[in-house]
């Protein structure tokens, strides 16, 4: 290896090996020092920014750089920078060792969610932007991008998610040397709107609920000229959202249910001394979001037994909302079939508010808050912490929680008729 371009000493510095051969050079541009090293194998330059004003300081780095440099090509490895595209490749190769469906490491669908945040910065970066060349306020329009980019209301805690998902695939190729930089710095989240006011407006009213769930009743009414394989379809569909509203399952732990993960039993009710049916659910660590299992009991047990009446598969290690036991419930389906009944209800600003089959555990959250649930009953039930609950929820003054707790509802648990 030799310099092929010349040096004077104040401008451009040469830097030696061990052996006291000069194999590279420093130049000055601007303010800042540059590193150049003349590869003859691959007939190019290698060309990085020393960052830097000072040249004692550049010469200190580039010596660093030429040791690196000849340590690379004496292993066979390329010298040149990756791009950001085969840098996201490569961070998701190593993350897809880690899908598991044991409880450990993490489950297909969180590998599929650093996809989607990767493939939005790669938008945001550029495909063939050299990893070498990132810099640490390169993602500081990042937010204010995204959402004006996107045609949807994008949260706060999305953004926050991307920004996780990103830093650490840089901490990653940062530890195998891809990149210069620890982390990105983003600019502080700037709210539209609080959670909070999000979440009601991306919640049914008692009144628009009680709507919808007489809605479901017309939509598997039996005068319709349906198939039988349709009509099962349909009540699939309906009971898939009668149990999302009763039990507040996030809708990946609903799609992978099994009929072994739940358990229907009898108890009597204190204020009817009448006997109900429940279902004890279990979800399993690998199909929770949070990689944490957990067991609940949900009333309107009933909504299991008429579901399986429908069914045709009856094994225990089938699913519970599917068709054959096997194949999942498919989400662009289920959100066409929403698009209808939401059509059916005559709500007409669902879209606005973004009110999606989501929204039911919303829904379930919020009504059993104001039940007069404890915060840290229904953080147990529905897998998420207290600290989220109290972050995003609202919640009613104690005094008013206790009439709302005390009153006889006319709907279950405060939530729904299911007949």
């Amino acid at each position: 290896m030799t310099i092929k371009k010349k040096y004077d000493g104040i401008t451009s510095v040469p830097i030696k090996s061990s052996l006291g051969k000069a194999e590279a050079l420093i130049q000055k541009r601007g303010k800042y020092w540059y590193f150049q090293m003349w590869l003859p194998k691959e007939n190019r330059y290698e060309r990085r920014s020393l960052k830097t004003q000072y040249v004692e300081t550049a010469v200190e780095k580039a010596e660093g750089l030429l040791i690196e440099v000849r340590q690379k090509i004496s292993k066979g490895e390329s010298i040149g920078s990756l791009n950001c595209a085969y840098g996201v490749k490569k961070y998701l190769d190593y993350r897809k060792k880690e899908v598991s469906d044991t409880g450990e490491g993490i489950v297909v669908n969180r590998w599929k969610t650093l996809q989607l945040h990767l493939r939005h910065w790669l938008e945001y970066i550029g495909t063939q932007r050299k990893l070498k060349e990132l810099d640490i306020s390169d993602c500081l329009g990042y937010f204010d991008w995204r959402r004006q980019s996107s045609k949807r209301l994008i949260k706060a805690i999305t953004l926050k998610n991307e920004q996780s998902t990103i830093n650490s695939m840089i901490r990653y190729l940062k530890e195998i040397n891809e990149t210069n930089i620890q982390a990105f710095k983003f600019e502080k989240v700037k709210a539209i709107q609080t959670d909070r006011d999000l979440i009601r407006r991306q919640t049914f009213t008692r009144e628009e609920y009680k709507i919808f769930y007489k809605t479901l009743r017309q939509y598997t009414a039996k005068g319709l000229k349906l198939s039988d394989d349709r009509m099962r379809y349909r009540q699939l569909i309906r009971h898939w959202l009668l149990i999302s509203a009763n039990s507040g399952l996030r809708s990946g732990e609903q799609r992978q249910l099994k009929w072994s993960d739940v358990e229907l039993v009898y108890a009597s009710n204190p204020q009817t001394n009448k006997k109900e049916r429940f279902a004890k659910i279990s979800i399993r660590a690998l199909t929770s979001k949070v990689r944490k299992g957990r067991e609940f009991i949900m009333r309107s047990g009933e909504l299991f037994d008429r579901l399986r009446e429908y069914q045709n598969h009856k094994v225990n290690d089938g699913l519970v909302f599917s068709m054959d036991g096997t194949r999942q419930l498919d989400r662009s389906l289920l959100q066409k079939e929403w698009t209808a009944i939401m059509k059916m209800t005559g709500i007409k600003d669902y879209k606005e508010r973004g009110i999606v089959p989501y929204s039911l555990r919303h829904f379930c959250i919020t009504e059993r808050l104001t039940s007069g649930m404890s915060i840290q009953q229904v953080a147990l039930m529905c897998g998420t912490s207290i600290k989220q609950i109290e972050a995003t929820y609202y919640h009613q003054p104690q005094a008013e929680q206790l009439t709302n707790a005390m009153r006889n509802y006319n709907i279950i648990d405060g939530l729904i008729h299911t007949n």
